[in-house]
């Protein structure tokens, strides 16, 4: 498996990291990349070369700052015809709290508007970059979900074995306009860690019944 994340902030370094010490082969896309280290098994390179460099792409960069927008930005500028995109960002302020896109409207759904020529699936937006750790997901009791949702079966399909490999409970949650609801989630996560003061080290869970 090989798979490319751009952006080098606490979320693409986590995950690259997990990802890593699986056996997927990462590729970390950053834009000041020199003489900066990483985990072992992962490869730091530019944002160009990284998205060069996998079918399953992965955008962890802020969907905007000071007001201008990043993510969709960052991905036009770069040759993604074809390829998966994850999408993991989160419309946030400054101070971690919603920027409100429109009823029924998501950062997942815009950013699979602006790349008609991509396979967008949203996911990894509703785990804390503090969870993205092997050692913690294994210190719970159940596996964290990772929600995820996209348009396209096959593309899902193969997000679903990344979600799988990293350690978590893969649970498609259907097309990509539900990309509203996991954005809501990750509200409520934020809402949880902060407004209710019980912090990242903690994650979802989708519990099953017996029939």
């Amino acid at each position: 498996m090989k798979v490319s994340i751009l952006g080098n902030g606490s979320v693409g370094r986590n995950l690259s990291s997990l990802l890593a010490g699986k056996g997927v082969e990462v590729h970390l896309g950053a834009r000041r990349h020199q003489d900066q280290s990483v985990s072992e098994g992962v490869i730091l390179t530019s944002l160009e070369e990284a998205a060069a460099a996998s079918e399953i792409v992965a955008c962890a960069l802020p969907w905007s700052h000071n007001g201008i927008q990043v993510s969709i930005n960052v991905l036009q500028s770069l040759d993604l015809k074809g390829k998966i995109v994850i999408d993991m960002s989160n419309p946030l302020q400054a101070d971690w709290s919603p920027i409100l896109l429109g009823e029924q409207n998501s950062a997942g759904q815009e950013t699979a508007r602006a790349l008609r020529g991509c396979r967008v699936i949203k996911a990894f937006n509703t785990i804390f970059a503090d969870m993205m750790d092997e050692k913690r997901i294994g210190s719970l009791a159940v596996k964290p979900a990772g929600l995820f949702c996209g348009d396209d079966s096959d593309a899902k399909a193969e997000v679903g074995s990344v979600i799988s490999v990293a350690g978590f409970d893969p649970v498609d949650v259907g097309g990509i306009e539900a990309a509203f609801y996991l954005e809501q989630v990750a509200h409520l996560n934020i809402r949880l860690a902060l407004g209710r003061e019980q912090g990242t080290l903690a994650a979802l869970a989708y519990l099953r019944a017996a029939s």
